[in-house]
């Protein structure tokens, strides 16, 4: 695909996303799968709205081999 055309898609999937349950978690789950990292949602001061978390869903001794990222929106409500 084309740079133009990726971006299209990107604008498709987050139009989507910001419409649906759960819609804050959902953008932020996608753009740290789009960029490889993590993301999070923090007001204007810093202070952190949304966090990613990380559930361990399986271990192999000491090491995790299966985990899932999910949002924390606590701050936010808490």
């Amino acid at each position: 695909m084309t740079g133009s055309a990726d971006r299209a898609d990107d604008i498709v999937a987050l139009s989507r996303l910001a419409t649906g349950p759960g819609a804050v978690g959902a953008l932020l789950d996608w753009l740290a799968t789009r960029t490889g990292g993590a993301a999070a949602l923090l007001d204007v001061g810093g202070k952190p709205l949304a966090l990613p978390c990380v559930t361990v869903v399986r271990l192999v001794g000491e090491r995790v081999v299966d985990y899932r990222v999910h949002m924390d929106i606590a701050p936010a409500v808490g």
